[in-house]
């Protein structure tokens, strides 16, 4: 059997290029950030469905923080620092409405979105990876 340049070797260990990596850390970074910041906004949101649909998010960006820690321990790459488990306020604030809370989060979904948008273009060595980044698209 004749060796081919189009097959892959199946023996050889999965690479990513530098740009995946980065790519993996910065989205890991941004999915710790909205994490906090749901986790302190939902303190203050005064509507329960507002509450709910918040909580559902933060429980979806942090399935994908758990994805893309294993893919940073699979190339070995240095995780940044976890947001903590919770995060309570003493105090509640009558300036922060339910608006505000929820235009915060668009806007920090929109940045996102961005981020893993042009994470997925960049990625271009690694099949798998780039699966698994489309899926958080959807």
């Amino acid at each position: 059997m004749k060796p081919s340049v189009f097959k892959k070797n199946p023996k050889s260990r999965e690479t990513i290029d530098l740009s995946e990596a980065h790519g993996i850390t910065r989205l890991l970074e941004t999915r710790y950030d909205n994490v906090r910041a749901i986790q302190v906004l939902k303190n203050f949101a005064h509507d329960r469905d507002l509450s709910l649909a918040v909580t559902r998010l933060m429980d979806a960006y942090q399935d994908q923080a758990r994805a893309l820690e294993r893919e940073a321990v699979r190339f070995r790459l240095k995780l940044p620092s976890k947001p903590p488990k919770d995060v309570k306020t003493s105090h509640e604030l009558d300036i922060i409405s339910d608006e505000f809370v929820y235009r915060t989060v668009v806007r920090d979904v929109q940045g996102d979105v961005f981020v893993l948008s042009r994470t997925v273009r960049t990625t271009t060595t690694n099949d798998r990876l780039r699966k698994l980044l489309c899926d958080f698209l959807r």
